[in-house]
């Protein structure tokens, strides 16, 4: 398998296609943190960017077949205007993330990661493909929790680990049709993202539905677990309230490989050397010792925890 992995801010860039005003990106999941980062970053680089908002501004719900089919029919629009502008690349980057463990989530909240992360991005996908098929390409983002999942991201890891599976499948069926199918694993900053903007109701839908039975049982450790969220979510909360470009140069690189590279690796994966001594050890390790690493890296209040 070909992968990049990006631990420093260097690497060796492959040939690319010249940027151009003609060269049109969809972002989705644009309103904050990544994607809005990388709509502002292609816009600055001198491409013509789609988004849901700020630049061209481009509704679009994921999560409804209407909403979908209206911002395809926008681009066609203005390829129809503009006979010299492609679509060089479908951006799939919504997502939704509720953090908590599996026996606490409510049925809707997992069925709002499943439709947003995975089904969205395929609903979108199916959508765009015939315009792709013209010098573009379809570029995935999907996270380390698909490389190894974490406790308490059970859900949130599923819809990524199967948004890999699709991909690499997918990759190659367009590959026939010249479309470049690429994954991009963005790394962590979770803080500056956003993300967890939503926790508190997602911490309050969780605790109105969890029965008495459950409340017995746990105590006081889904209290414990969502104020150490809650503190983690005040660190990005002027990050969600004002969406501003990541400061991390080296992932914005990452990502102008995956658009514009003329034969892009299939995956980018982008990481601190943390991150990259964690995936190491945890490919290596037995079971017993892969779940102690896992407890480790992820830090959250346990159980048992006082």
């Amino acid at each position: 398998m070909e992968n990049l992995h990006c631990s420093t801010s260097t690497f060796r860039a492959r040939a690319r296609w010249p940027v151009s005003a003609h060269r049109a990106v969809l972002v989705t999941g644009c309103d904050r943190g990544l994607g809005y980062s990388l709509a502002v970053h292609c816009q600055a680089l001198g491409l013509t960017v789609f988004a849901g908002l700020g630049v061209r501004v481009l509704p679009l719900d994921v999560t409804d077949a209407g909403s979908v089919g209206g911002a395809v029919d926008a681009v066609k629009q203005a390829l129809r205007d503009d006979p010299q502008l492609r679509l060089a690349a479908l951006v799939n980057n919504a997502g939704v993330l509720v953090f908590g463990e599996f026996g606490w989530q409510t049925p809707r909240q997992v069925s709002l990661q499943l439709d947003v992360n995975l089904a969205g991005t395929m609903r979108v996908s199916r959508a765009f493909l015939p315009l792709l098929r013209d010098q573009g390409r379809l570029v995935v983002v999907t996270s380390h929790c698909a490389l190894a999942a974490l406790p308490a991201l059970s859900v949130y890891a599923a819809t990524k680990a199967g948004l890999q599976a699709w991909a690499d499948a997918v990759r190659v069926e367009q590959a026939q049709y010249g479309v470049p199918v690429v994954q991009v694993v963005p790394g962590s900053f979770t803080h500056l993202s956003g993300i967890l903007a939503a926790h508190e109701e997602h911490a309050r839908e969780m605790t109105a539905a969890m029965s008495e039975e459950d409340r017995r049982f746990y105590g006081d450790y889904p209290q414990r677990f969502h104020e150490y969220l809650r503190q983690v979510a005040a660190m990005g909360r002027e990050a969600s309230a004002r969406p501003s470009k990541l400061p991390d140069e080296a992932l914005h690189r990452v990502f102008e490989e995956a658009l514009l590279a003329v034969r892009p690796r299939h995956r980018y994966v982008h990481e601190p050397w943390r991150y990259t001594l964690y995936h190491t050890l945890i490919k290596l390790a037995p079971a017993a010792a892969k779940d102690w690493l896992v407890v480790r890296f992820a830090m959250l209040p346990g159980f048992r925890d006082k």
